[in-house]
C-alpha cells in the first residue's frame, strides 16, 4: 500500500532519475496513475485479456502528455501466442456485443444478437460497427480490425533498436 504509492510518487516526481517502473499487469492495473510513464512493456499476458487493456490505461490517463507507446513481447510458435490470440477474440467479442451497445448499460440484452448485428451493420454513423466488421470481430477477435496498423508497428518496432526506446524515454 504505502510503499507501493511511495514508489509511484518517486516515479512521477519532476526531475525523477528513476527511467524504469517495473509491474505485473495484475497489480498494475488496479488504482494506480502513472502518466509519467511513456512505454508500456507486457512480456507476460494475463490469460484476462482485461487486466492486460487495464494496466494499459494506468499510463492513458488524464494529466498524459506525451504518446504511450505500448510494446507486446510474445515468442512465436509457444503457449503465449495462443493465449495472446484467444485473449484478442475475447476482446473482439467484447467490441462486437458489448462495446457497441447491443447491451443496455444495465446489461440486458436489446435484441437478439442476429438481428442487433444487421441492424448495426445498415446504420451510419461512426461509432456503429457495420455487420462485416462484426463478423470478422467474431471470427477471428479484436486484432483482426487493426491488422494493417498492428503489422505497420511490427514492422517499425523490429526496426528500431532497444537504445534508441530507451534513449526516447529518458528524454
Amino acid at each position: 500500500g504505502d510503499r507501493r504509492q511511495a514508489a509511484i510518487d518517486r516515479f512521477s516526481s519532476e526531475g525523477s532519475t528513476s527511467f524504469l517502473f517495473l509491474l505485473g499487469t495484475r497489480a498494475g492495473g488496479v488504482g494506480i496513475n502513472l502518466v509519467a510513464a511513456d512505454t508500456v512493456i507486457i512480456y507476460d499476458p494475463d490469460w484476462n485479456p482485461q487486466n492486460d487493456v487495464q494496466a494499459q490505461a494506468r499510463c492513458h490517463r488524464l494529466g498524459q502528455t506525451k504518446l504511450v507507446r505500448v510494446y507486446r513481447l510474445i515468442t512465436s510458435g509457444t503457449y503465449e501466442e495462443a493465449l495472446y490470440k484467444r485473449a484478442n477474440h475475447k476482446l473482439g467479442l467484447e467490441q462486437a456485443v458489448i462495446g457497441k451497445g447491443m447491451y443496455s448499460d444495465a446489461g440486458a440484452a436489446e435484441a437478439d444478437s442476429a438481428d442487433r448485428a444487421s441492424e448495426v451493420g445498415a446504420r451510419s454513423g461512426s461509432s456503429k460497427l457495420r455487420s462485416d466488421e462484426i463478423e470478422s470481430l467474431l471470427k477471428h477477435g479484436a486484432q483482426r480490425l487493426f491488422t494493417d496498423e498492428h503489422d505497420e508497428a511490427i514492422a517499425r518496432f523490429s526496426d528500431e533498436s532497444i537504445d534508441s526506446i530507451l534513449k526516447r524515454s529518458a528524454t
